[in-house]
């Protein structure tokens, strides 16, 4: 059961699994929770919860790829594999979560749903595909781009659901 408090659970510790100075301690991580300002898809307001980390994510690999990087011989949660995109789907899909980002050294990678209704929609108008083939599921995607990051990695994530922002504030006691 991906709960609430699951998912926050699963966030903290797949982070916590990359610390190289103290790997599974806060050590070199803030935490940090701001309120938000209304807007069109926060309408009551919203927090946003940022995990950042003193030390470089370099490779974004796991992060946009059905892979997991999980540690030979270490009981690690996975770290920034298929654990943290299953979170992302669960806050995004299931919680209404209005962003999930991480960031990393030159790279930031934004997570977003994809309806499939759309998605049919959009091979329906295609040439090179068979003309009958549909989805029949919804589809997490990456957004991968440029930035001026370096030094630093996060996570971001923001929302208006109050069971996801319970359990996200826990994220300083959990980790």
């Amino acid at each position: 059961q991906y709960n609430a408090a699951w998912l926050a659970r699963e966030l903290i510790q797949n982070f916590v699994d990359h610390n190289p100075e103290d790997p599974s301690t806060l050590n070199g991580v803030d935490i940090v929770i701001q309120d938000l300002p209304k807007s069109k898809t926060m309408p009551k307001g919203g927090k946003r919860f940022v995990i950042e980390g003193n030390w470089k994510f370099e490779n974004p690999t796991g992060v946009i790829s059905p892979h997991s990087e999980k540690s030979a011989g270490m009981e690690t949660a996975g770290g920034n594999g298929i654990g943290l995109k299953q979170s992302a789907l669960r806050i995004i899909r299931d919680f209404g979560g209005q962003k999930f980002e991480i960031n990393g050294e030159g790279w930031t990678v934004s997570y977003d749903m994809v309806k499939k209704d759309d998605i049919n929609k959009e091979m329906a108008k295609s040439d090179d595909g068979p003309t009958n083939a549909q989805v029949r599921h919804d589809w997490l995607v990456a957004d991968l781009a440029k930035t001026d990051n370096h030094g630093k990695n996060s996570y971001v994530i923001e929302t208006d659901n109050p069971e996801l922002i319970k359990a996200l504030a826990e994220l300083p006691n959990l980790g």
